[in-house]
């Protein structure tokens, strides 16, 4: 079972639909299962970042992510740091579009906005183990790829869907990836993204047990990307989040990029 494009939830927030596990079947419904984990309407989320490299040394960020949907149900992503000092004012904005989505980001350092165009997207976003690609792909702004479900698995005693897509951005640094969504939340626990060769690269991971429930939203309180050929990896802690937040319009324009990093 195929299907042409694939959704997953807003970075870092992880929810589910009022739809029994068991009436999932098709890629189809799986995927709408977690396309609806999106918040409804806005959300801010503040988050500390922990990288570590193949020594042991540790770096560690905090920033906010602000996220909102326009008239058009189309999200928008501004996310911005707050330390460690020489990274505070860095921001990335990202807007979901018909065709190609925007990705902008603005450094203190650079002093302008700058566009993050397609050959840019395999790059580290703000040194961490994840690139732009794998930012715009868990916010679900990802389009045109073949999906097919594979058969169930089974994740440390937690049933789990098991979905197969070949991406089908332009120069994408991924052949296929693999994503476990757990059946009793329609959570994203584990993702494996396979270079060409089908040379596993990376792997991320959300442990169930800290998944817990925030009105009707579950969170993932930590999520955990490891680079296998580098041996590094990247913690991302929740320390809050906001449903519903009232967000000015102005939040998601270039103009507040630049202006917010100063």
């Amino acid at each position: 079972m195929k299907a042409a494009s694939w959704r997953l939830a807003a970075l870092f927030v992880l929810s589910v639909l009022p739809v029994p596990a068991a009436a999932l079947d098709t890629v189809e419904e799986i995927e709408a299962c977690m396309k609806a984990n999106r918040p409804t309407g806005s959300s801010i989320q503040t988050i500390e970042m922990e990288t570590r490299d193949r020594v042991g040394a540790t770096r560690s960020m905090r920033s906010k992510i602000y996220w909102q949907e326009d008239d058009q149900a189309r999200a928008q992503i501004m996310m911005r740091f707050e330390g460690p000092p020489d990274m505070r004012g860095s921001s990335l904005l990202m807007q979901e579009r018909k065709g190609e989505n925007e990705m902008f980001m603005y450094l203190p350092e650079l002093g302008r906005v700058r566009r993050v165009s397609r050959h840019m997207m395999s790059g580290s976003l703000f040194g961490t183990d994840f690139t732009y690609e794998q930012f715009e792909w868990l916010q679900g702004f990802a389009e045109n790829q073949s999906s097919e479900r594979l058969p169930d698995v089974d994740l440390d005693g937690r049933p789990a869907y098991l979905l197969e897509s070949v991406p089908g951005g332009e120069g994408s640094e991924w052949e296929t990836v693999r994503s476990y969504i757990d059946h009793a939340s329609c959570v994203l626990v584990k993702a494996e993204f396979f270079e060409k060769g089908a040379k596993l690269r990376k792997v991320l991971g959300a442990d169930p047990a800290k998944i817990s429930l925030e009105g009707e939203i579950h969170l993932a309180h930590e999520l955990v990307m490891r680079d296998l050929r580098d041996e590094t990896q990247t913690t991302v802690a929740i320390e809050d989040v906001e449903l519903g937040a009232d967000i000015s319009r102005k939040m998601f324009t270039k103009s507040e990029l630049e202006r917010a990093g100063r």
